[in-house]
């Protein structure tokens, strides 16, 4: 962590961690057990294909809402984006970036072309 400061750097946002470890990290940085830039984290992916431990489908409002506060709740301040992969259906996304929009949050979008497995 120390080399990102030394380049300059003073803000990461990482769209891979998970939430739990983003808070160990950004914890230590804050209290001053380690010396890093500002992180920031999208924490658990929001998965569309059939993975039955990521899995959501997002199939309204009220889905998509719980799905983000869900993320903010984990990391609080730090959470202010999310990512998804492979939601099957445009509505989907559409609703997550609704529901987003709502709550304060950016989007990281990620996919998988279905044309790649034909």
């Amino acid at each position: 962590m120390q080399a990102f400061l030394a380049y300059g750097v003073t803000t990461l946002h990482n769209p891979s961690l998970h939430n739990s470890l983003g808070y160990v990290e950004r914890g230590r940085i804050e209290s001053g057990l380690m010396v890093g830039p500002r992180l920031f984290q999208t924490g658990m992916i929001i998965y569309g294909a059939s993975s039955s431990y990521f899995h959501q489908d997002i199939a309204s409002m009220r889905e998509a809402r719980e799905a983000l506060i869900r993320i903010k709740a984990e990391a609080g301040n730090a959470s202010w984006s999310y990512k998804n992969y492979n939601l099957p259906t445009r509505a989907a996304r559409q609703r997550l970036l609704t529901a987003a929009r709502e709550v304060g949050m950016l989007c990281v979008p990620e996919g998988v072309s279905i044309h790649l497995f034909l």
